[in-house]
């Protein structure tokens, strides 16, 4: 169960755990120990120039010095350690859907 937040309702396919790996490296490799946890969530990006939005999911890390104040949230998805930060809004977005992560289109969701 779930500490805080909403639980985990998604699972991660193989091509996405790559991508994750190959963005820790590329973090660590220029700062070591900056991509402790990865954190999965749904963003909305707006276009500045026509102001039209759109959402997908992304991926960011958190940095080892935050792991005291973000263990708690850690949950395992497909055997990779991770913190879903989602609210209530956007958590339908995941249910019972993949992660998956395509070289032309980034993170998705299938």
């Amino acid at each position: 169960m779930k500490i805080d937040g909403l639980p985990v309702n998604f699972s991660i396919s193989a091509r996405a755990k790559e991508e994750i790996d190959t963005m820790r490296q590329y973090m660590n490799n220029r700062s070591p120990g900056s991509a402790a946890i990865p954190m999965i969530a749904w963003g909305d990006l707006i276009d500045d120039r026509t102001g039209k939005t759109a959402g997908c999911p992304c991926v960011g890390f958190y940095h080892q010095s935050q792991m005291p104040e973000v263990t708690r949230g850690i949950e395992k998805v497909s055997g990779v350690d991770v913190i879903f930060f989602i609210t209530s809004r956007d958590y339908w977005r995941f249910e019972n859907k993949i992660l998956d992560f395509d070289p032309k289109r980034g993170f998705l969701l299938s």
